[in-house]
């Protein structure tokens, strides 16, 4: 792997999967190697047949950096989980959110936090991290504290990672520099997506299209030792594979890859 690697969450153009996946799923890995990115972030629908997606990222000159799993996917079948290590040749697992029916009530936050906790226990017993990627609704608050806070005093920094989402950070109105200086010992990734506004709206952006603080954001990252940087947009301004072309741009101005 190199120092610093430049992968695309394929989560960004699932339009282009969209009917027929298994057949689509090798010309849009092609075409996200050719924009110049290193290494692909798998969704779980895709790794139903792991080795057919390594194959297709493998051929393609992709490797694959980490692969999104949902929760109730790492709690039940953890076996299925720690296969994917040999199958996908990635060591990198992340809970890309907390499902829906624990979410706004303290107690429920803390039942689901629990359980990732004792997965992530499991799961590094046999050399597979877990990392849990934020959105902002874990920056609600109860009693003074957010779930955010809750999840990190709650697992163990060796059992449980975080995949920062810079956007979403700054959507729950934290600091993302402050943020990445604070936890700088349990990232174990950066999904890369900017915020811009469209009159009174917030709406995703490629990086360094939108209004991040950048420097500062990529000086903390830089000395929080992070080494995967994804981009990721949830929804693209511009057609997707454009709206990947110039976040690589971006990103390779600013020193990452």
């Amino acid at each position: 792997m190199p120092c610093t690697q430049l992968a695309a969450q394929i989560y960004t153009v699932r339009d282009s999967l969209a009917y027929h996946a298994e057949k689509k799923l090798p010309d849009v890995c092609r075409r996200i190697r050719e924009i110049g990115y290193d290494a692909v972030e798998a969704i779980h629908p895709l790794i139903e047949d792991p080795q057919f997606f390594k194959k297709a990222a493998s051929d393609a000159g992709l490797a694959i950096s980490s692969a999104h799993v949902g929760a109730d996917k790492v709690f039940a079948d953890p076996e299925w989980v720690i296969s994917l290590k040999e199958l996908l040749g990635t060591d990198q697992i992340v809970i890309p959110t907390m499902p829906g029916r624990y979410r706004g009530d303290a107690a429920k936050a803390k039942e689901f936090i629990a359980q990732v906790q004792d997965a992530g226990a499991r799961l590094a017993e046999l050399g597979v991290v877990l990392s849990y990627h934020n959105h902002s609704f874990e920056f609600q608050k109860f009693e003074g504290k957010t779930i955010f806070e809750m999840l990190l005093e709650m697992t163990q920094p060796e059992h449980v990672k975080i995949q920062f989402d810079t956007y979403w950070i700054q959507h729950g109105g934290g600091d993302v520099a402050a943020w990445l200086r604070r936890i700088a010992d349990r990232i174990s990734s950066l999904h890369l997506k900017d915020m811009g506004m469209l009159l009174k709206q917030q709406i995703y952006m490629e990086p360094g299209e939108g209004n991040l603080n950048w420097p500062a954001i990529l000086k903390a990252a830089r000395a929080a030792g992070i080494t995967r940087y994804i981009v990721e947009l949830d929804s693209c301004p511009r057609e997707p594979f454009e709206s990947l072309a110039l976040a690589y741009r971006n990103c390779r101005a600013m020193g990452i890859g």
